[in-house]
C-alpha cells in the first residue's frame, strides 16, 4: 500500500537537484530582468507582450517542480497566443534570432533561453545567488495563489501576500535571514490570473499536484502543498457554505417558503452536485465554466442575503452591502429572517447557538481536513502511480 505514495526519499530525488535549482533560478533572474525594463515603458503593446512573459516565466517557475505540469502550461500558453513549435534539439543553438525569448522542451520541463550581451548577462547572474530548496517551495506557492486569487486592491493584495509568505516561509523550512520579497506587483498578479489562471486545465492539474504531494508529512514540499490546499479550500463557495451552515443544518424554515421555491432548488442541485464530487471543496477550479455558472451567487440572491444577515446577528437587512444579493428583495429578505426567528426565538439564528457553532466548528475542521483524506481514499481504492517521465522531440515557444 505504502508503494502508492511518494516517497520523502524520492520525492527529493524527483525536485531536489542542481540543474533543478539552477534553472528555477536562471528564469527568476530573468524575471526580475523585465520587471526592470517594464518599468520604463509606457506602450500598451509593450504592456502586452510583457504581461505574456510573466505567464511565460510564472509557466517555467511551476514547471520546474513537476514535468506533469508541461501539457498544461503548454495549453494555457497556446490559449494566449503563445504556440510551441517543434526544432530537433541539436539545431536548438543554430536556429534562434538573438533577439528573441524561446523557451524550449527539454526532458519534460519549459526552459528559457534568451542570447543577451556580456554586461546584461552579468546583470542576470548578479541578480541572485543559486536559489535554495525552500526559496523555491516558497515562490512556488506564491505563483499557484496568485493563479488562483482575484485580488480587488493593492492594499489587500500586499496584506495577503506578506501573510502568506511567512506562512509558506515557516512550512518549506526556510532560513529566518533570507529577505522574500513578493515576486509580482499588483497589476502584474491580475494580469497573470486573468492571463493564464483561468485555465480550467491548469487549475485542476494545480489541484491533483497539491493533494497528490500533501500526503509527504515529513518534508517541505508535503508542508506547503497542505498550506496550498487549506487556502484553496472552498474558494469562490462562501455562499454555498454559509447557506449550508445558516439554513440547511439549521433546517431553518425559510428553505421551504414557497417564495424562494426556485432558488431552494437550485440550491439543492448546487450542493448535489458539489458534495457528489470527487473534491467538492475544489469544485470551482476543476469543472467547466458552464457548471461553475450554475453556482455562481447570483442564482441565489435571496437565500445569500437571509444567510447574511443571520450570519451578522443584527437582522438589519439594511446593511446588506453584497453585490450578489443585489437582486434581492430587502421586504422579503426581511419577511424569511422573520420567519427563520420566529422557529427558533430564543436562539435567534438556530436551534441552538452552541450547537450552531459547534457545527459551523465542525464543518469548518471537515472542510480543511477533507483534501488529504479524500485523496488518501481514493489512492487506496485504485491502483495509481507516478507518471513515468516520456523523452520527446523539443518543443520551442517563440515570443517576440
Amino acid at each position: 500500500m505504502k508503494a502508492k505514495y511518494p516517497t520523502e526519499e524520492k520525492l527529493l530525488r524527483e525536485f531536489i537537484n542542481l540543474t533543478n535549482l539552477s534553472h528555477f533560478t536562471e528564469v527568476y533572474n530573468r524575471l526580475m530582468l523585465i520587471k526592470e525594463s517594464k518599468k520604463k515603458a509606457y506602450n500598451e503593446a509593450i504592456c502586452s507582450t510583457y504581461n505574456k512573459q510573466l505567464c511565460i516565466f510564472v509557466c517555467c517557475m511551476i514547471n520546474e517542480l513537476s514535468s506533469g505540469f508541461l501539457t498544461p502550461v503548454i495549453t494555457v500558453l497556446d490559449a494566449i497566443g503563445i504556440k510551441p513549435t517543434v526544432y530537433p534539439s541539436e539545431t536548438y543553438y543554430q536556429t534562434f534570432d538573438e533577439q528573441k525569448i524561446y523557451v524550449c522542451q527539454t526532458d519534460n520541463k519549459l526552459r528559457i533561453h534568451q542570447f543577451v550581451d556580456n554586461r546584461e548577462r552579468g546583470n542576470a547572474r548578479g541578480l541572485c545567488k543559486l536559489l535554495d530548496w525552500p526559496t523555491i517551495l516558497v515562490y512556488f506557492g506564491c505563483c499557484i495563489l496568485i493563479l488562483f486569487n482575484k485580488f480587488i486592491s493593492e492594499e489587500n493584495y500586499k496584506t495577503f501576500m506578506t501573510e502568506s509568505i511567512r506562512h509558506l516561509r515557516e512550512r518549506a523550512r526556510c532560513d529566518p535571514d533570507v529577505k522574500l520579497d513578493i515576486p509580482f506587483d499588483f497589476k502584474e498578479a491580475n494580469a497573470i490570473k486573468t492571463m493564464i489562471g483561468s485555465c480550467s486545465t491548469l487549475c485542476s492539474h494545480s489541484i491533483e499536484f497539491l493533494l497528490w504531494h500533501m500526503n509527504c508529512q515529513n518534508s517541505g514540499i508535503g508542508f506547503v502543498c497542505q498550506y496550498l490546499g487549506n487556502e484553496l479550500a472552498w474558494m469562490d463557495m462562501h455562499h454555498l457554505v454559509l447557506m449550508n451552515d445558516y439554513l440547511v443544518t439549521s433546517k431553518s424554515p425559510v428553505l421551504r417558503d414557497l417564495r424562494v421555491s426556485r432558488e431552494v432548488e437550485d440550491l439543492n442541485r448546487a450542493i448535489t452536485k458539489v458534495s457528489s464530487y470527487r473534491y467538492p471543496q475544489f469544485y470551482m477550479f476543476m469543472v467547466s465554466n458552464l457548471e461553475r455558472f450554475k453556482i455562481e451567487p447570483f442564482v441565489f440572491p435571496t437565500l445569500i442575503a437571509v444567510a447574511q444577515v443571520l450570519e451578522k446577528g443584527d437582522y438589519n437587512v439594511t446593511n446588506l452591502e453584497s453585490s450578489s444579493t443585489k437582486a434581492a428583495n430587502l421586504s422579503m429578505v426581511q419577511s424569511l429572517v422573520t420567519l427563520h426567528q420566529t422557529a427558533f426565538p430564543q436562539n435567534h439564528s438556530s436551534p441552538s447557538s452552541v450547537q450552531m457553532q459547534a457545527v459551523k466548528e465542525e464543518n469548518r475542521q471537515k472542510r480543511s481536513r477533507t483534501p488529504m483524506e479524500q485523496k488518501n481514499q481514493i489512492l487506496r481504492a485504485s491502483n495509481v502511480q507516478m507518471p513515468p517521465i516520456i523523452q520527446e522531440k523539443t518543443h520551442l515557444i517563440i515570443l517576440d
